[in-house]
């Protein structure tokens, strides 16, 4: 007789409660925990269960995708399609046409715990009886799961050969897909955008609660189609074995194979028929097009508004695809188009995230570098790198003379990190005067505040109670520079020597200098912000919700700025040598 395939007629999910465990992470004990839910019947026993990782993105210190990375793959991937470096959803998730799918995420999003689902496993006897929906119920409503918490989910399902054809298994794939995509949305999750991933908000009254599933899949899918129904370049190999290109089209038929180093006339025609954007996508797969000049001047001539953005697919600029490739005959060719072009204009826009074209450019370089293992700002080892900087900034100066932006002075030092670092560099020197009020005049110091950013070479032996009183008079200077108004308050290494006098001759006759003062700043005002511990955040805010002192009200009135907490930027502009400790992976 066999076991029949169907749960008994009985069985009914409100029976059943909610188990918990929860499993700390071994190497983040602090920032991960496993949370599993178990469904449990009083007759039938374990009819269900559901895994989710907690993460405390507060305490990341600014390392969220490198310990998202540790853990798993789907984790990474979510961390870098989703968040910045410290677990904020990324600009363009929240602003950018396309991206922003529905746009019922915000920067509420930054704040409260994830609980990211990666696995729900129900017998098949007990599939459509509520198990899944009951265990997703109990998360949401748990301890586990407080108020302002957000369950993330990647409807990826993993689809097991059984020596079907791969036509039947991207088939297979894509149902098992449809099916838990249906149950999320049944269960009030809702699209983060046009990312793949959803969300859910333990908050009744969230945005994404309101809004109906048909509305959401509907504004998500409407972009994604437009873009599926472009052509698209495709790399090939060769005969010869070098690497050529193709040309796909949306009804799945391909051109012949090409080879970029002898275009023949038939490949010019289809290439000049594809939108730009997607040309000049060509050198970001290392796949070099020499005539990719004359197609641009070709393309302009033949219709001006072929390099503009295309704003009902979010699909980017000619220039901004241009410089993503690191494309410098093509960024070469877009400079040189007529003013009315418009292309020496955008160099001063702003994109979706708060960003112009050469700050876009810059973060790319840097996000490569570190893809491959290298430490801080962009470099420009890249001599194609280095010439389209050159070109940019040599494009913009000539067309606006500066790069001061209505924020930000002189386009890299916004008003919130101006506060942050002369806060940091007033309570620094003070402490350290408070230090050395104990010593003896004769007395060394070899450890204490600030001396870290010192070189070894300047306190081997410890420091004089003389340099260690010169060196907080040093920072004091750095305070006082940034108390100026505009330019005049930019923290540059020569601003910040020409505040130097008669209080500091024992730092500087001893080695030290500005950068080491700027270096000490930087290094503490990035320790107590999101990127470090939070703790000079969380004093400001928290003095704000009760009455606020003056310190934290003017905070607060600061406009914010996409450079708040770009202490990179800050280390380079202000002209120290190597700000490679400063960069985006942090100080360290």
């Amino acid at each position: 007789m066999t076991t029949p395939l169907t749960a008994p007629s009985q069985f009914s999910v409100q029976a059943c409660r909610a188990d918990f465990e929860v499993v700390v992470h071994d190497e983040y004990p602090l920032v991960l925990q496993h949370v599993l839910v178990h469904a449990v019947h009083p007759d039938h026993g374990r009819v269900g269960s559901l895994r989710a990782l907690r993460i405390d993105r507060e305490r990341c210190r600014g390392e969220f995708p490198s310990i998202m990375d540790d853990d798993s793959l789907e984790l990474w991937d979510m961390a870098l399609t989703l968040f910045d470096e410290i677990g904020h959803l990324k600009p363009e998730v929240i602003k950018h046409e396309r991206l922003k799918g529905s746009g019922v995420w915000g920067r509420e999003f930054n704040h409260g715990l994830l609980l990211c689902l990666s696995e729900i496993d129900i017998p098949e006897k007990y599939s459509r009886k509520g198990v899944g929906s009951f265990l997703l119920r109990q998360l949401s409503i748990s301890k586990h799961a407080p108020s302002g918490s957000f369950l993330v989910a990647l409807p990826l399902p993993t689809v097991v050969s059984r020596n079907l054809s791969i036509s039947i298994l991207v088939e297979e794939w894509k149902q098992v897909k449809s099916v838990i995509s249906r149950f999320l949305t049944k269960n009030d999750f809702r699209s983060i955008g046009d990312t793949g991933f959803l969300a859910y908000a333990t908050d009744p009254n969230h945005p994404s609660r309101l809004l109906a599933a048909p509305n959401d899949s509907a504004k998500v899918t409407k972009a994604s189609e437009a873009l599926a129904a472009r052509p698209c370049i495709v790399k090939t190999i060769l005969p010869n074995g070098r690497m050529g290109f193709a040309i796909e089209h949306p009804d799945g038929t391909s051109s012949r194979p090409f080879d970029p180093s002898a275009l023949d006339a038939t490949a010019v025609d289809e290439l000049s028929s594809l939108p730009l954007p997607i040309v000049l996508t060509a050198g970001g797969m290392d796949l070099d097009i020499p005539i990719i000049g004359k197609i641009i001047r070709d393309a302009y001539k033949k219709d001006p508004s072929s390099i503009r953005a295309a704003q009902y697919t979010g699909e980017p600029s000619a220039l901004r695809a241009a410089l993503y490739a690191c494309n410098l005959a093509a960024v070469e060719a877009l400079i040189e188009l007529p003013l009315v072009s418009g292309v020496r204009e955008e160099l001063k826009s702003r994109d979706e995230t708060g960003q112009t074209p050469l700050e876009a450019f810059e973060q790319e370089m840097a996000e490569r570098e570190d893809d491959f293992g290298f430490f801080g700002t962009w470099s420009g080892d890249a001599p194609e790198a280095q010439s389209i900087l050159y070109l940019l900034k040599q494009a913009a100066e000539e067309n606006a003379g500066t790069w001061e932006n209505q924020s930000c002075t002189d386009g890299w030092l916004s008003p919130r990190m101006r506060y942050r670092l002369k806060w940091a560099a007033e309570v620094t020197a003070d402490f350290i005067m408070l230090e050395c009020s104990d010593l003896q005049p004769d007395e060394r110091m070899h450890s204490g505040l600030g001396l870290d950013d010192l070189p070894e070479s300047l306190k081997a032996d410890g420091v004089s109670k003389s340099f260690y009183v010169a060196y907080a008079n040093a920072i004091d200077a750095v305070a006082r520079v940034l108390k100026r108004p505009g330019r005049a308050g930019l923290p540059t290494i020569p601003s910040l020597m020409a505040e130097f006098g008669r209080k500091t001759i024992a730092f500087t006759s001893g080695g030290g200098t500005a950068l080491h003062a700027l270096r000490c700043v930087l290094e503490t005002a990035r320790a107590e912000s999101p990127l470090g511990d939070n703790t000079w955040d969380d004093m400001q805010q928290q003095d704000l919700e009760y009455g606020g002192d003056e310190m934290a009200i003017e905070l607060a009135s600061l406009p914010k700025c996409a450079h708040d907490l770009d202490f990179a930027r800050v280390a380079e502009r202000a002209g120290l040598p190597n700000p490679g400790p400063y960069g985006r992976r942090g100080l360290d």
